[in-house]
């Protein structure tokens, strides 16, 4: 019997408020202590994302002794295609959407750059996800057996995202670089792939061992630069952070009864439909001078327009509405 990870579920529903956060924001700019820990705190929402898809697939890779043997399992390579395509059709499908809503908006897709875009950059809202997550599962899908290449990767192309973001020269240049050819490494997946590598790491025994080799080393290598250049530290409280909460949600499974398919669907549905709400939806000025209404109406919208799909895709004439999750 597959394995529930009820906790991971209700992480990846609040994950997905946070989204909406990070994309319409929840509170009056006039509160900037509340603003700034706010945005501190939505800034783990992706990451978490990235770290449990990567911990739930390489778990489902290496299943328990008893069903190894069995004649019917999977191997390793199928499943990694079977997560491919999964995570392409999400996307193209999501691709189709974008394009029969808003044609005008998505006419400059299509020129000599498009395959590069959808690859490495961004298409549609949330799609740069999809990329990053495929590209940076089969990197480590294919160094899985050979853990300290992929520790390596993952660490550099990081610190290069963080250096580069705070302007060190070099790694400066290589950030621009990316960001005027491609799209923004914090969208691509050179930012992705230490998240990804978090969770194929808590997916084996010795996880948390590895997560806090990871801190100590990004805080020996960031916290001196943070003397000199500023804001580096805050990439290294980020992971752990991130991390931490990701070993509860690993490590503790809810027995609350509470409808967690619902929580899993919709956390993805909220993911892709708030965007078109994002851009749909007026400013409304702020709830008692404090909560954005527009954050309200966006996010409300969203759960509920997730709900009728999940819904409407259980009949039989709307079941091809689940491949919308």
């Amino acid at each position: 019997m597959k394995q529930q990870y009820n906790t991971i579920d209700i992480l990846k529903f609040f994950a997905s408020i946070g989204v909406v956060a990070i994309h319409v924001a929840p509170i009056s700019e006039e509160h900037k202590i509340l603003c700034g820990g706010i945005s501190f705190l939505i800034s783990f929402c992706v990451p978490l994302f990235f770290i449990m898809s990567s911990f739930l697939f390489f778990r489902n890779i290496t299943p328990p002794d008893s069903q190894c043997c069995l004649p019917n399992v999977k191997t390793p390579e199928e499943k990694l295609y079977h997560f491919v395509q999964r995570i392409s059709i999400l996307y193209f499908v999501w691709m189709g959407i974008q394009i029969v809503l808003t044609p005008v908006r998505c006419a400059d897709w299509f020129n000599w750059n498009f395959p590069l875009k959808v690859i490495f950059g961004t298409t549609f809202g949330g799609s740069w996800f999809y990329a990053a997550l495929v590209i940076s599962v089969s990197i480590a899908f294919f160094f899985r057996k050979k853990h300290k290449a992929l520790f390596t990767i993952s660490i550099i192309s990081y610190l290069i995202f963080v250096l580069g973001k705070c302007g060190i020269p070099l790694f400066c240049n290589i950030y621009d670089w990316y960001g005027e050819n491609l799209t923004s490494m914090f969208l691509s997946w050179p930012y992705a792939l230490l998240w990804v590598f978090t969770g194929f790491c808590l997916s084996s025994q010795h996880g948390l061992k590895e997560t806090v080799g990871i801190s100590l080393l990004l805080a020996l290598i960031l916290v001196p630069l943070n003397l000199i250049y500023g804001n580096c530290i805050s990439w290294v409280l980020r992971y752990v952070c991130v991390t931490a909460i990701a070993i509860l949600c690993c490590r503790y499974n809810c027995s609350l009864n509470l409808p967690y398919k619902w929580l899993r669907k919709t956390s993805t549905l909220v993911f892709m439909i708030h965007f078109y709400f994002v851009y749909l939806l007026p400013e409304q000025g702020f709830l008692f001078g404090f909560i954005s209404v527009k954050f309200l109406e966006v996010l409300s919208l969203s759960i509920l327009m997730s709900s009728v799909i999940i819904e409407m895709a259980k009949t039989n004439k709307m079941k091809f509405l689940k491949y919308l999750y």
